[in-house]
């Protein structure tokens, strides 16, 4: 695209025509964004009324500018010339606070969906680590049990005189 063409379009058809361009779908655009599709969508269409903030939508606007390898700043100038139809900037402190707490299964719930990967197990319910430490446990036990009784020694005394007989002497017929 050239300069003028770029002057004329929005900010939506600019990164639109260049997705196509670089034949990628909107999915594709979506996964490197780390963002939804249907978000994607929004913004190719020039709709940011589910965008939170101003600067939340400049940033998806710069983010997908750079995924495109399109200059970032001239697809800048065509957002700054849409109309924000977006919320209303807010205070992010205020934001905050005016947010509802949650506890964690009453976020799963109404969210329909768990927020995060599930937590792997921890390193002690481990079934291999409990495995292990019976055995070692074992191992300690037959240690302590053949060091103890290496160390009792059982002393044998023999008699100090055993009464020795001769035996008889046996004589043997001569040849003659």
């Amino acid at each position: 695209m050239d300069q003028t063409e770029l002057e004329l379009k929005t900010c939506g058809e600019i990164l639109q025509e260049a997705r196509k361009a670089a034949g990628l779908s909107v999915e594709e655009i979506a996964s490197k964004l780390y963002l939804s599709a249907q978000l994607i969508r929004d913004i190719e269409n020039n709709d940011f009324s589910q965008v939170i903030t101003l600067a939340y939508a400049k940033g998806y606007v710069r983010g997908y500018a750079n995924v495109l390898s399109l200059p970032v700043d001239q697809v800048l100038a065509a957002f700054d010339q849409i109309e924000w139809t977006g919320r209303k900037e807010v205070d992010p402190h205020a934001l905050a606070a005016s947010r509802p707490t949650f506890t964690k299964n009453q976020a799963e719930k109404s969210a329909g969906a768990k927020l995060h990967a599930p937590r792997r197990k921890s390193f002690f319910k481990s079934t291999w680590v409990q495995g292990l430490a019976v055995l070692l446990i074992i191992a300690v036990a037959i240690f302590l049990h053949h060091k103890h009784h290496r160390d009792t020694t059982v002393t044998v005394t023999a008699p100090t005189s055993i009464p020795i007989t001769p035996l008889p002497q046996i004589q043997t017929p001569s040849a003659q």
